[in-house]
């Protein structure tokens, strides 16, 4: 497999919006003089699903806000791309932080509290046809208490 340094050359147009997603988080870091640690090898982003280190905090960037303010979580995959769990399932980060680009704005949440929303919630899921299968997801207001705009 040909490594790339970033997601653009690993996922073409949906990895450029992820980088865009990690260089907001960057900026924003920088600009507020947080400690934050690209990770940007083979095993934190393909195995470990990691993009940076922010404060000691594991963190991947999710660019996966709609436009009804909610973000979008992947509950798991059943496509010709990949089966198995979605993103919330695989990651080894404590915290998402979800980036609206369009409005330049940070949400973070901790995965375990997604997970418990998401349990207590899956009422709320539905099926995505897309890339010859099926992928479940469900939307999650950016307005639940445990989700926090630091922006």
């Amino acid at each position: 497999m040909t490594w790339y340094n970033n997601s653009e050359g690993r996922y073409g147009k949906s990895g450029a919006k992820g980088d865009a997603g990690e260089d907001v988080v960057k900026s924003y870091c920088i600009n507020h003089n947080i400690r934050w640690e690209d990770m940007n090898d083979y095993k934190s982003q393909v195995i470990d699903k990691i993009d940076c280190i922010v404060e000691g905090v594991p963190v991947d960037v999710k660019t996966n806000i709609n436009k009804n303010n909610q973000c979008v979580v992947e509950l798991s995959l059943n496509n010709k791309k990949k089966r198995g769990p979605g993103w919330l399932y695989e990651t080894k980060a404590e915290q998402i932080y979800a980036v609206d680009l369009a409005q330049r704005r940070i949400f973070v949440y901790n995965i375990f509290d997604m997970k418990a929303y998401v349990s207590k919630n899956k009422h709320k899921a539905f099926k995505v046809y897309q890339d010859e299968g099926t992928n479940i997801l469900m939307y999650v207001s950016l307005k639940e208490n445990f989700i926090t705009e630091i922006t």
